[in-house]
């Protein structure tokens, strides 16, 4: 996506992480980032949810399905204090993980308009 779709694509997977049932404790886009081929460039978004083992993969499932492609990684799993709400013989999970989509490349002063 281009800069203006960026925003609307995270907002998208911030959308199907609540409608899956997290509990969003943070999401914080980083800095972009260039990858090594110089195409694109990658836009890392650390979360932080609490959600049971099957809502978790609930979200996975709704962020595959995704006409974009966004990148789950960095997955870390454990145990979360025990909540009054939680559903009948679900433990809760604290999670975090990085979800990365993709950009195009600005190209680079003085390259536009150049042939090699």
């Amino acid at each position: 996506p281009d800069e203006k779709e960026v925003s609307g694509l995270l907002r998208q997977i911030s959308d199907l992480g609540h409608a899956a049932g997290l509990e969003i404790n943070s999401w914080v886009p980083q800095s972009r980032r260039p990858n090594s081929s110089g195409l694109y460039d990658e836009i890392p978004v650390a979360v932080h949810v609490t959600a049971d083992y099957h809502t978790l993969g609930e979200f996975f499932s709704s962020v595959s399905a995704m006409t974009r492609i966004v990148n789950i990684s960095e997955i870390s799993l454990t145990a979360a204090p025990a909540r009054d709400k939680a559903k009948e013989g679900a433990m809760p999970l604290d999670v975090r993980l990085t979800a990365t989509t993709f950009t195009t490349s600005a190209p680079k002063k003085g390259t536009a308009g150049k042939r090699r």
